[in-house]
């Protein structure tokens, strides 16, 4: 057994001159302003990023008055760039939802933001394709959120990070993340923005055209477990998913998704829904920068940016980022449904 004893400490704590004292209560004050400072950024954040052109909200940051009323890299106060990254940790619905976040920082401090996806494979699928790419791990900062809503201390250690590059003579600030954020907060600017960043090649266009009428459709997604992306599930789970999608009365003129590839099938002979007969991939395995694994990845995304409502049936609280980001980014009505698959 540990037998721990409590004695006193007979270290001697040195007496504090005036200009120490002085210099902790500035210390101090200096910490609780940047704290304060924090706490309206981030309620800010998390409310609305709209503000009136009349009547802006402006907040005190590194002793400059930063008004964010204007759209993003438009109110640019420093000349330098934050760069949001996409590697092979997340997937590519993680991705977007970290790009949100990054973005809502670089608006608020005035800092221009930039995506680049020039590591992975989607790359050779945008418009605007970007050289290759390697990006040394030492100079990307790495924000892994584990969880389904915003986590203020996360959200603290960030905005940290980015007083600290304002302040440094650095240029460029990289960051890979898939944090959280309330769902209600991003600016059309912002969304806007990133819709032109991840524009497809036409030819993808094209292929979702041939597939199901870009006009008046729903989207049925079901989004399994990563572990689910080729096994059958139980017949009592697709039982159950049967009924709810009953419920749903959903059209015929309804395109189904789903990371489980047999689940589609067997929902195409079911309910008659379109389909890609295509067995899908995690955007977060692909590591050939010249796979063509992601096809059917990016013509989904496709036929979600244009849906009029999008239905998710998942385990996941916050639905799928896949699906939910790309309703979020185009102003899709988006129902989540937790079902146990």
């Amino acid at each position: 057994m540990n037998i721990r004893k409590n004695f006193k400490s007979k270290t001697v704590k040195p007496i504090l001159s005036s200009n120490n004292k002085a210099n902790n209560i500035s210390l101090l004050n200096n910490q609780r302003q940047l704290y304060s400072d924090f706490n309206k950024f981030y309620m800010l954040i998390n409310n609305d990023m709209t503000l009136s052109t009349t009547n802006p909200i402006r907040i005190i940051n590194t002793n400059e008055d930063i008004a964010i009323y204007k759209n993003i890299n438009e109110n640019i106060n420093y000349d330098k760039t934050v760069v949001s990254i996409y590697g092979n940790k997340y997937g590519f619905g993680d991705y977007i939802r970290g790009s949100i976040v990054i973005a809502h920082y670089a608006k608020y401090f005035g800092i221009y933001f930039k995506m680049s996806m020039n590591t992975h494979a989607i790359n050779k699928y945008l418009n605007e394709e970007e050289p290759m790419q390697h990006y040394s791990t030492e100079n990307i900062e790495d924000y892994n959120i584990y969880g389904t809503k915003p986590i203020t201390s996360q959200y603290y250690k960030l905005y940290l990070q980015f007083i600290q590059f304002i302040k440094s003579p650095e240029k460029v600030l990289y960051i890979e993340t898939n944090m959280f954020y309330n769902l209600k907060f991003p600016s059309q600017d912002i969304k806007n923005l990133i819709n032109s960043r991840i524009s497809f090649k036409q030819e993808y266009h094209d292929m979702a055209e041939k597939m199901i009428d870009l006009h008046n459709y729903t989207v049925l997604h079901i989004r399994f477990d990563d572990d689910y992306f080729n096994l059958d599930p139980d017949n009592s789970k697709i039982f159950n998913l049967y009924n709810e999608i009953t419920k749903l009365n959903l059209p015929t003129n309804t395109f189904v998704m789903s990371n489980n590839y047999i689940i589609k099938t067997k929902i195409n002979e079911e309910f008659g829904f379109h389909f890609i007969d295509k067995i899908p991939v995690h955007s977060a395995v692909v590591t050939e920068l010249n796979s063509n694994d992601f096809d059917t990845t990016i013509i989904e995304y496709i036929i979600l940016s244009k849906s009029i409502r999008t239905y998710c049936f998942t385990r996941y609280s916050h639905g799928s980022g896949f699906s939910e980001q790309c309703s979020v980014l185009n102003n899709i009505p988006y129902q989540v449904q937790l079902i146990d698959i």
